[in-house]
């Protein structure tokens, strides 16, 4: 019997992992603002400490549902976005550099695009023109 709760209680842990997904650029929709993510040089997940994981279109629409659901940094295991630079990949927000710029086309308007490296956001001819944010940055300029 005590074989039978171990395996049980080692299922459920492993059922609340948190784990992003891929996004199916095309079909999955925000989790926000319910377009469908069809631009691959944009997007977030935000994985919840209990294994949930949201989808979004535009860092926009990932803040506005931070704030809409009441989400504090103690109920998030982790968010990452897509690199702008590498369409389709993504990785850590929090290590990644952020462009914010008027020429910066997203699809929610928030102007601001992910990029890998800070060599590879300063490079980008739009950088010109932009600022260069950190993680803390951008939810500073877009929470409000």
């Amino acid at each position: 019997m005590r074989f039978l709760f171990v395996l049980g209680f080692m299922a459920l842990v492993s059922a609340c992992d948190a784990q992003t997904k891929p996004i199916k650029f095309g079909k999955d929709a925000c989790s926000h603002c319910r377009m469908i993510i069809s631009d691959p040089r944009f997007g977030a997940e935000l994985v919840t400490t209990k294994g949930k994981v949201y989808m979004f279109d535009d860092l926009n629409c990932y803040w506005n549902f931070r704030k809409e659901q009441k989400m504090q940094e103690s109920d998030i295991a982790h968010s990452v976005v897509v690199f702008f630079n590498k369409p389709g990949t993504f990785g850590n927000a929090g290590d990644a550099c952020f462009l914010a710029s008027r020429e910066i086309r997203s699809p929610m308007g928030s102007g601001v695009a992910a990029f890998d490296t800070k060599e590879s956001c300063a490079a980008h001819p739009e950088a010109a023109n932009g600022k260069q944010l950190s993680w803390e940055e951008v939810s500073k300029v877009l929470k409000k």
